[in-house]
């Protein structure tokens, strides 16, 4: 959460924290993110970012957009992680 980072996003500190315990390369990380602060964050360190919005039409810095959590599945996983 972001009481374990010293700074907010859009610095990736945060989601650098995530991957570093995990134990994965942020190359390898895929981001869920509704914030446009976050999908930031996410790009700056080289992680896929699915964007959780409202209105697709808007300009957002994810890979991909859906309205909802139940768009996402291994098929939409596959078509970002080609990206």
């Amino acid at each position: 959460s972001g009481d374990q980072v010293s700074k907010g996003k859009p610095d990736p500190e945060s989601f650098l924290l995530a991957a570093e315990r995990m134990e994965v390369s942020p190359f390898y990380c895929i981001v869920i993110e509704d914030g446009k602060s976050g999908m930031i964050a996410a790009k700056k360190v080289g992680m896929k970012c699915i964007g959780l919005v409202e209105d697709e039409s808007k300009d957002y810095p994810a890979d991909i957009l859906v309205k909802s959590m139940e768009e996402i599945d291994l098929k939409l996983i596959g078509i970002i992680d080609q990206k």
